[in-house]
């Protein structure tokens, strides 16, 4: 798969594509851990897709492996959203995860807070995160996890909403009769 076959897929429509590559990445790690972690950082990523963007990056960032992992003291992070308890849950989580999925959360916060304050009308702004989801295509792929179906996205166009695509739940993805 390449990532040029979402050039007409919204930037909503990308990061969900790229979040659902994540759930399968998790699957397929068999952490003996609590899943709540798992629970908590995979809602927060799908509100990008029904939710305000803004307050989507400025808790995000909160929760990527980058930060989190980061060996500084939590009150130094300047937390706002999250807990010291759940930044810590989170950094001993990590510490266990394979580094393509560290490295694929990561992905789709870059990927998410590209364009979103822009008007996507040119062909260079359509492309500018294409590259980001190739690197989540190639990381899945070389990891041999599956990929989910690009026809399941295809119904979140870049035309709507300034190519940021229109708001959706999770659910809608897999079902057609929303």
């Amino acid at each position: 798969m390449k990532a040029k076959e979402f050039i007409d897929i919204s930037t909503r429509g990308r990061v969900a594509f790229s979040i659902n590559c994540l759930e399968n990445s998790i699957n397929c790690q068999n952490l003996r851990i609590s899943n709540d972690c798992e629970k908590l950082l995979l809602q927060q990523l799908w509100h990008f897709t029904s939710d305000n963007i803004a307050l989507w990056e400025l808790q995000i960032k909160e929760l990527i492996p980058f930060v989190v992992s980061e060996e500084v003291d939590y009150l130094i992070k300047d937390y706002n959203y999250f807990s010291k308890k759940v930044h810590d849950i989170l950094q001993n989580y990590y510490k266990q995860c394979n580094k393509y999925v560290l490295d694929i959360i990561d992905l789709i916060y870059e990927l998410g807070k590209t364009n979103v304050f822009v008007n996507i009308d040119s062909n260079d702004l359509k492309e500018a995160t294409l590259p980001l989801l190739q690197e989540i295509i190639d990381l899945m792929m070389k990891n041999n996890m599956s990929l989910p179906n690009i026809k399941l996205f295809e119904k979140f166009s870049i035309s709507e909403n300034n190519g940021l695509g229109r708001e959706f739940a999770r659910e809608e993805i897999f079902n057609d009769n929303l």
